[in-house]
């Protein structure tokens, strides 16, 4: 099943539909077991004692599930922020080293340079962004 359709869906659409979803599971969860609930428990008294329980268990694994996603963005954002400054670095210094190369070569080189940084900004950027490298097979 190829799922990646959702990566083209604006972001507010996006979260949209997720709570939507999600809402109509748990009102459909709600309304399925109303009944269901009320003949387990015959006698009419308050289990809020046990709610909150459950809830400050929800919640603490809520705020350490939610800690450890900002923790793995942070991360990952650093790590391609490092990657990228690395192959832009790499990438100037070769440019200022093949000026010591002469001229019928030094050309050549630069201008493929050239070429490969707009290749990597207008084509592979936009790929990523897309995430449609994962859908295509890689060219070789």
């Amino acid at each position: 099943m190829n799922i990646y359709w959702v990566y083209d869906l604006p972001i507010w659409l996006f979260g949209i539909l997720t709570v939507t979803v999600f809402v109509a599971i748990g009102l459909a969860g709600l309304y399925l077991t109303r009944d269901w609930v009320r003949d387990l428990h015959r006698i009419d008294h308050s289990h809020n004692d046990i709610i909150g329980f459950y809830l400050a268990g929800v919640t603490v694994l809520y705020g350490i599930t939610l800690g450890l996603v900002a923790v793995g963005a942070w991360t990952t954002y650093s790590e391609v922020e490092g990657k990228v400054e690395h192959e832009a670095t790499a990438l100037g210094a070769l440019y200022r080293d093949v000026n010591a190369y002469p001229e019928p070569t030094r050309t050549l080189l630069q201008q493929d340079l050239r070429n490969y940084t707009r290749q990597v900004i207008d084509a592979g950027w936009p790929m990523q962004r897309r995430a449609s490298f994962l859908t295509t097979p890689a060219a070789h």
